[in-house]
């Protein structure tokens, strides 16, 4: 006996819940119309106006239109506490206009957080400076991402800052669409040499869902850059004197987009052709 595939395909549209000057809130990232057709199951992110994790949607707040035609039931769960690892990105400067002090700083506060973080979370560790270096791709081994976080040396004249952020977005960029994700940088904000700028990172931050969290020196030159980065990706600007790092894991995960299951009954026909979602 043959296993009978449905030929069923969607194109993917994003959708807007205000005037499109605020930025897109829901986004589809994953479609399962084969599993159990004509039952589907969608996946999808929310983000509020300021690219924050948008907590408490139910059927009230999303409606689903196949064709033109809008569903009569469907049903929304949230699915963010039980959704895919958390992928994240830890991206260290090292450079030697850091001072000895502060990368010391830097590595306790890595290392609270790596404690802080769920056991299934999968952590890839940048250092940059002169050049940019992944010392671990994504894991959930501690010890390897411990022995990472601890190798960091200050060395090199340069502060390669946002080509580090754009190759880690290009290292999140590999994993699943569906993912989510964060980076979160250690740095006083001082770039030098990059081939980019931090436009270039914003702009990509932004198409891919990623905010950007910053660690950083109380009185940093370069922290309004820093906190501009932040507020237009989500993310958030905090200082490495900052004690409760525990704490600013759970603030990191509330910028990270919010994850809901959407489920519902199809009245596509099997017929092989596309079909608007």
């Amino acid at each position: 006996l043959f296993k009978r595939k449905l030929l069923i395909t969607f194109i993917l549209t994003a959708v807007f819940l205000s005037a499109a000057q605020a930025g897109p809130f829901i986004n589809i990232t994953d479609i399962d119309a084969e599993t159990d057709f004509p039952r589907v199951k969608l996946k999808v992110s929310a983000v509020d106006a300021s690219y924050r994790g948008l907590s408490g949607l139910d059927e009230g707040n999303i409606h689903v239109y196949e064709n033109g035609f809008r569903v009569n039931f469907i049903r929304v769960t949230d699915i963010t506490s039980i959704s895919d690892d958390l992928y994240l990105v830890f991206s260290i400067d090292s450079s030697k206009s850091i001072s000895a002090d502060f990368l010391s700083k830097i590595k306790k506060n890595a290392r609270a957080i790596l404690e802080a973080a769920s056991p299934g979370d999968r952590i890839a560790v940048f250092r940059f400076n002169d050049r940019v270096k992944l010392l671990n791709n994504f894991t959930s081994n501690r010890d390897e991402i411990l022995k990472s976080i601890q190798s960091v040396e200050r060395h090199g004249t340069k502060t390669l800052l946002y080509d580090s952020l754009y190759d880690a977005l290009e290292l999140l960029g590999k994993t699943d669409s569906g993912r989510r994700k964060g980076i979160i940088v250690f740095t006083d904000g001082k770039d030098e040499g990059s081939a980019l700028r931090a436009d270039d990172v914003i702009k990509t931050a932004r198409e891919n869902d990623v905010p950007l969290c910053f660690i950083s020196m109380r009185k940093a030159p370069e922290a309004h850059i820093l906190a501009r980065m932040a507020k237009l990706t989500g993310g958030s600007l905090t200082y490495s004197d900052k004690r409760d790092m525990a704490g600013l894991y759970r603030v990191i995960l509330s910028r990270i987009k919010s994850v809901y299951e959407v489920d519902y009954v199809s009245m596509a026909a099997r017929d092989g052709k596309q079909q608007n979602l």
